[in-house]
């Protein structure tokens, strides 16, 4: 990586490759009105990853494919067995992150230099597509026509694809410093950027493919973000908790502040399928081990008593499967996945 990042973020190096650790499941309930509790265990741990960051889980819940920073690979994962099918599939230089195509029928893996783009069900290379630097985020438009590449470098910018056939470029779009990810909201028509060293967020008219109006300040070290599938508010992680963003004035409203479950979070976080609850990687830096936050979306606040599970080393990134059931964390220094059961309202 080009940046230097803060004690919250991945340093990796020879120490990621051969750690192992067993984590103790934990589940603790949150109650809501009328609801069940929800409950969050550790019912596994996948073993045999190198560095693990990005993390997405395919639209029928059979697969989990994770970006291998350390080995340039991607790894495919079979979800019923948590067998891991393949770990071996070159996805070029430092993978880092995942993003699959609305259909599911294509994988995009970032990595050094561009993207690479698979079919989900043979696992070809169809395509290869250039930035200038290191792609972190990835996001593809809800028509699945454009692919949003963040390139990771101080002068910042989205490297736009059409993903049509083998890829095309289209245009680059200036946003701030050392851009982390990019989501777009549920109608396709913006796109909001994390910029870690700005601590701001970038809003893009998706139409003229140019960024609108001033930065979107009020955070600090801004990497995941996601957004509400009413499209009304995005979330942003912080180095030690997530800012919460009204899209229609585009100004933070509330700061959700993690800092007692850990010393920083992880890279990128998610929100359930029915966006109840937005799940955050924790780590605790320096004694490494990881716990998962759970945030209850209606009120902004900590799930009480809060729903955690502990983690392995450097927890990263996150995917919850598409039918709610399960959540998937790459613990990076561990070389592990970290397998979590999500049950109750």
């Amino acid at each position: 990586m080009k940046k230097q990042l803060k004690p919250k973020k991945m340093c990796l190096g020879p120490t990621v490759m051969g750690l192992s650790v067993m984590l103790m499941a934990v589940g603790v309930s949150g109650l809501q009105a009328g609801s069940k509790p929800l409950e969050n265990e550790v019912i596994d741990v996948i073993h045999g990853l190198s560095a693990p960051v990005g993390v997405v889980v395919s639209a029928n819940n059979k697969y989990i494919f994770v970006a291998e920073y350390s080995n340039n690979t991607v790894a495919v994962i079979d979800a019923a067995t948590h067998q891991i099918i393949d770990n071996a599939i070159y996805a070029g230089t430092e993978a880092f992150g995942v993003e699959l195509t609305p259909n599911g029928k294509t994988l995009y893996v970032g990595n050094v230099g561009g993207v690479f783009g698979f079919t989900t069900n043979s696992f070809i290379q169809t395509q290869s597509l250039s930035n200038s630097d290191t792609t972190y985020g990835l996001a593809v438009s809800p028509n699945g026509k454009s692919l949003y590449v963040v390139d990771h470098t101080i002068s910042g910018q989205i490297s736009v694809f059409d993903t049509a056939g083998a890829g095309t470029f289209v245009k680059n779009i200036v946003v701030g410093s050392y851009p982390v990810d990019v989501a777009f909201t549920p109608n396709g028509k913006t796109a909001y950027v994390t910029n870690a060293s700005d601590s701001t967020v970038s809003v893009i008219d998706v139409k003229t493919s140019a960024v609108t109006g001033s930065p979107i300040s009020g955070l600090d070290d801004p990497y995941g973000i996601n957004i509400t599938p009413n499209g009304e508010t995005a979330y942003v992680l912080n180095v030690d908790g997530v800012g919460v963003i009204d899209t229609k004035t585009n100004m933070v409203t509330t700061s959700i502040d993690l800092s007692s479950y850990g010393s920083g979070t992880g890279d990128f976080m998610e929100l359930t399928p029915d966006a109840k609850y937005l799940y955050v990687p924790v780590n605790n830096y320096p004694n490494l081990k990881g716990s998962l936050v759970v945030i209850n979306t209606a009120t902004n606040k900590v799930a009480t008593p809060a729903p955690v599970a502990q983690l392995g080393d450097y927890p990263t990134a996150i995917a919850i499967s598409p039918n709610g059931k399960y959540a998937y964390v790459t613990d990076t220094v561990d070389g592990t996945l970290t397998v979590i059961a999500i049950s109750g309202d």
